[in-house]
């Protein structure tokens, strides 16, 4: 049993009551985390986990879920399509469309629930569905908080290129080479990175501007002054800030400490700064500027490898554009 199950079994919280026992969790502060894989989201997802009122459970798989309970719904559609057939067809509406929301939203609340226990901030971290439907999340839960971290796309692409060998490797699997593989050489693998990020980032930009519900924070400044950067964070969730607490934190989210701590230290390769270092020519560090403009919005100088100021650091300065966030 992990600490968090132990810890919820003995408040007598999640663990030990039945379905309908379970409170709604709108008494609580929802937020959710992501940004890009090798972005520094599990970096952030265990400082916040470290708040004495702040929950954030390691990394979730939203789409995976999403995608098993349309799927349900639709295997379910087709067995009550045969029965209706069976009893001369009077008609069927079917459920897939309306319920998948519905279950997805009470499955996703529950999971936050369970893990939050008695902790009053409740969020979670996912990457990719969150950043691939920030809409959607934004509109089935009702406008909560996002935090949103970024790192340079350089260091994203090699991060992603060194743990794809090394799982390619430690798991005997080529299909974590042949992600990459089918891109190219580690050039390509970088030109793409970079493309993507520079589309996701833009997006991001946009929809920023319409709440002051999304809080913006770079891997790079969290790593550097995290003390600093915590504080603003904490104070975004509406969670009590500290400095004891903040202290705490900052020796507990060691880097070395916390590969130390994990049972498979081969994930916490570097969390290099460097931007690439000399793994990336000066004729590709123009292409990539060209390629994601958007990072010298965040700060990111990829031509000179140089580590800028960071305008966007927070929530948008603006008011709330009308019609929030789509």
């Amino acid at each position: 049993m992990s600490k968090r199950e132990s810890g919820a079994l003995k408040t007598g919280s999640a663990s030990s009551l039945q379905p309908h026992d379970w409170p709604s969790l709108e008494p609580k502060t929802l937020f959710f985390c992501s940004g890009m894989p090798k972005s520094g989201t599990t970096f952030l997802q265990r400082m916040l986990d470290m708040h004495p009122e702040v929950s954030c459970p390691p990394e979730h798989q939203f789409r995976s879920l999403s995608m098993k309970i349309r799927l349900a719904l639709k295997e379910y559609d087709e067995i009550l399509g045969t029965i209706d057939e069976r009893l001369g067809g009077t008609g069927l509406e079917p459920h897939a469309g309306t319920l998948h929301p519905r279950l997805l939203k009470e499955a996703v609340l529950t999971m936050i629930w369970r893990s939050a226990g008695s902790k009053r901030i409740a969020g979670a971290n996912d990457n990719i569905s969150i950043m691939e439907r920030f809409g959607f999340y934004n509109r089935l839960f009702g406008q909560p908080r996002f935090i949103i971290i970024f790192r340079n796309p350089i260091d994203i692409a090699l991060s992603s290129w060194h743990a794809n060998q090394a799982l390619a490797e430690e798991f005997d699997d080529e299909k974590h080479l042949d992600l990459m593989r089918q891109h190219g050489d580690f050039d390509d693998w970088v030109r793409y990175i970079t493309k993507a990020y520079g589309a996701r980032t833009r997006q991001l930009i946009a929809v920023r501007q319409a709440s002051r519900k999304i809080y913006f924070v770079r891997y790079e400044d969290l790593v550097l002054e995290k003390k600093a950067q915590l504080a603003p964070l904490f104070r975004f969730l509406g969670a009590f800030v500290d400095g004891s607490i903040l202290d705490r934190i900052v020796e507990q989210s060691d880097f070395t400490a916390m590969r130390e701590a994990s049972t498979r230290k081969s994930f916490f390769r570097s969390g290099s700064l460097a931007m690439g270092g000399d793994e990336v020519s000066a004729s590709l560090r123009a292409e990539l500027r060209d390629l994601a403009p958007e990072a010298e919005q965040l700060g990111y100088d990829l031509v000179n490898a140089k580590l800028l100021s960071f305008p966007l650091s927070g929530t948008a300065k603006k008011a709330p554009a009308s019609g929030g966030v789509t």
